[in-house]
Order: structure tokens, then sequence, then C-alpha cells
């Protein structure tokens, strides 16, 4: 359908020059069938034009006016092509963060429509693991055998409460163990950890 009224974006000024850089810095990236790499996003609002250009390696760039924000200098370390490695441990976060954010009750009763028990956190973490197989070591089992013997690792808690404060306790230290084996970069899911970044 043919209309006389067009519509049209273009990326000028710093946005340029920061493009070239980011394309220059991925250009060893995969390209699609038809020779497809980047794909652009031009936002218009009230506020600005949002301009983003993912390369096909996931990594994105943030160009425009948005919000009359100062466009920063090109970071060549934030706008590096992006690894599988970090693909898996992106993963691993976002699975890790899930279980974090269910410790809120309000936030468990929220997305589950029921109250926040023991037994369905631990139950939905056993569940994550199947997103990242690391999620295994940072879990506090109900049971284990140690000599040949079944010992309950919850036995000395009473309440709920304190089983699940105790799960949750395990857990953070051990996610936090995972993630000081490469440099965690996630700002929301450090917070959630209570690992200020700087």
């Amino acid at each position: 359908m043919e209309t006389k009224d067009n519509i049209s974006f273009e990326i000028s000024g710093k946005d340029f020059k920061h493009l070239k850089k980011f394309r220059r810095q991925h250009k060893n990236c995969r390209q699609g069938f038809t020779g497809e790499q980047f794909e652009y996003s031009f936002v218009p609002t009230g506020m600005g034009t949002l301009i983003s250009v993912k390369c096909s390696c996931g990594q994105t760039l943030e160009l425009g006016t948005f919000m009359d924000n100062e466009l920063q200098e090109y970071d060549e370390h934030k706008s590096r092509p992006l690894m599988e490695a970090d693909h898996k441990n992106k993963r691993f976060e976002d699975a890790a963060k899930r279980i974090l954010l269910i410790e809120d009750p309000h936030l468990f009763r929220i997305a589950y429509v029921a109250d926040q028990s023991f037994e369905s956190i631990y139950s939905l973490a056993c569940g994550a693991c199947f997103a990242d197989k690391r999620l295994w070591n940072c879990i506090l089992f109900k049971y284990e055998i140690i000599d040949g013997k079944k010992i309950d690792n919850y036995a000395e808690y009473e309440t709920e409460k304190e089983k699940i404060d105790a799960f949750y306790a395990y857990f953070k230290e051990h996610v936090k163990i995972e993630i000081s084996k490469y440099n965690c970069e996630n700002k929301s899911f450090l917070e959630k950890l209570g690992i200020p970044k700087e």
C-alpha cells in the first residue's frame, strides 16, 4: 500500500560515530541468510526518540535523545560482542533472580495466587535448576546422605519462616560463589543479592 506520507529516521552526529564503532566492533558476528546482522529500532515519543541497534550476537547499543539524556562516550567493554558464556550467565542470573523475587511473601502471592510456603519455594527452586545446572549447587536440599545416613537439613527449623530463611541464606551465599567465577554486571541482580556495584 502506497501513501503520500513518509516517515524517516536518521542516525547522525555522535550517535552515528557510536554506531560506526559498534558495527566495527561487531564485524565478526554472524550474519543471517540475507546478510542481515543488525536490527534497528526507532521509538519516537514526546520525550525524544529512543534508538536501539541490536547485533545478531544479542548485544544492544542504545542511542537517541530519549528524555534529553546526554549521550555517554562509547564504552567498548559494555558494547563488546556477546559470547555463548555471556548468554549462559544471563540465563543463570535470570533463573536465580526469579527465585530471589519470590522471597517476598507479597510478590509470591501476586505471582502464584497462594500463600508462600517452604515447600512451594523449594519446589520452584528445584524446577528452576533445569534452566542452569549451576543452580543445583545453590540449593540446600531437604535431605542428604552422609556416611550412609539420611540427614534432614531443615530438621532444626520449626517454622515455615525459619525454613524459608535458611533456604535463602544458603541460596544467596552459593549464588555469590557462582557469580564470583565471572564478572557479573547485572546491577539489579547484584542489588537483589545485597552486593553494591560501582
